[in-house]
């Protein structure tokens, strides 16, 4: 039986106006002063593009998934699977690194002993926070229903 999608968070769409709006831009822009004046600059407008379609499939990929029998997290290129029996809490936390002014926005799952680390801290810095407390409503709800 396929694990059943319960609730899931996508990296939020200002993320990709901002990114993608940046180096899309300087991409079009390169590309046109590429095609117009300076043939030379094709190979930095290439490197841009290949810069776009990376950081798009990074956005594209990382998801934060609950599903009736696990937590999963999903990027480019980390994947993090942590079966509901063996969670005994999951927390938000958002805040600043001390001492460098570094703001962090963190999903840090407890699980029970004798299953692998104590926590595990998933970054949630591509998420929107109001939506990220929903989903841990959602999975502590599912956490105390007795899975």
């Amino acid at each position: 039986m396929s694990p059943t999608r319960v609730d899931e968070v996508r990296t939020q769409p200002v993320i990709y106006g901002l990114i993608g709006g940046i180096c899309g831009g300087v991409f079009v822009f390169a590309a046109i002063v590429a095609f117009t004046k300076e043939p030379t600059l094709w190979l930095p407008t290439i490197g841009e593009g290949l810069i776009l379609i990376l950081f798009l499939s990074w956005f594209a990929t990382t998801r934060l998934t609950l599903t009736n029998d696990s937590i999963r997290y999903r990027s480019l290129l980390r994947k993090t699977d942590v079966p509901l029996t063996s969670i005994r809490s999951v927390r938000f936390e958002q805040g600043f690194i001390p001492f460098s002014y570094k703001p962090y926005l963190r999903v840090i799952i407890t699980v029970r002993d004798g299953a692998r680390k104590k926590d595990i801290t998933l970054n949630a810095g591509l998420f929107h926070p109001a939506r990220v407390r929903r989903w841990i409503e959602a999975v502590n709800a599912k956490l105390s229903s007795g899975i």
